[in-house]
């Protein structure tokens, strides 16, 4: 890698944690942080979700057991109140609050998604 290369590494990244950190993103990551703790509360009751009956939670059933979808989603919704109102960054709140917010949002709204897709000709 040259510097140019390096150099532009460099102020990418510092322009991603600028905006994950400096920016007014704190209305919508409490939004996100809100809605990973109902998310985890609907897991959590007695009542079982991811029943054969409901096709909407059949692939996120298959990816892994409701308790665990509702133990990260908690986990996750925890971490971004506390760094939200504590205003506490750190590497660890980077990789519970970004990352794997990132990667269950994602897997989840892909796998309600998926679990109606038949085809093209469906739609």
């Amino acid at each position: 890698m040259t510097n140019y290369d390096l150099t532009i590494k460099r102020n990418i990244r510092k322009r991603i944690s600028h905006i994950m950190w400096k920016s007014d993103m704190e209305a919508t990551r409490l939004g996100l942080a809100v809605g990973a703790l109902l998310w985890s509360a609907m897991l959590f009751w007695p009542d079982d979700l991811f029943v054969p009956s409901r096709t909407t939670y059949h692939i996120m059933a298959e990816i892994a057991p409701e308790e665990c979808w509702g133990a990260a989603f908690l986990l996750q919704g925890l971490v971004m109140i506390y760094s939200l109102l504590w205003g506490y960054r750190s590497r660890i709140s980077f990789v519970a609050d970004a990352l794997l917010g990132c990667i269950l949002w994602t897997t989840s709204t892909a796998a309600c998604f998926m679990a109606h897709y038949h085809s093209i000709a469906t739609y």
